[in-house]
């Protein structure tokens, strides 16, 4: 049996929440609670400048950044970080232990700009 490969969307709707998976109070708490959703899922090749910079000022970075490693999410930008991104902190932490990523995943203040006094 093969697995089907679902086709790769260039174009996510304009109501698309990325938020929606965090709690009401963390998705109210976001920088990006009032920006335009499509900033990002940016198409390919598509400058991620903009949300990254928000991101950088979002309280909440830590938690988005969570829903997007967790769920392995193959499209756009969760807590500053792209796909490219958290594929390599996921590989990392894989070389260390099986499960959730860890410390040489970038999640901690020791080691990672991503959380350090950033939120």
């Amino acid at each position: 049996m093969t697995r089907e490969r679902l086709p790769r969307m260039n174009v996510w709707p304009a109501d698309f929440q990325p938020r929606r998976w965090l709690t009401d109070d963390e998705a109210a708490q976001a920088a990006c609670a009032q920006a335009d959703p499509d900033a990002w899922f940016p198409e390919r090749g598509g400058s991620t400048q903009e949300p990254k910079r928000l991101c950088a000022t979002c309280p909440i970075r830590l938690a988005c950044l969570t829903v997007g490693l967790t769920r392995r999410e193959p499209h756009g930008i969760y807590g500053g970080t792209t796909v490219k991104e958290r594929t390599s902190m996921l590989k990392r932490s894989a070389l260390d232990s099986p499960g959730l990523p860890t410390e040489s995943a970038g999640l901690t203040s020791e080691r990672s700009p991503l959380v350090a006094g950033s939120c």
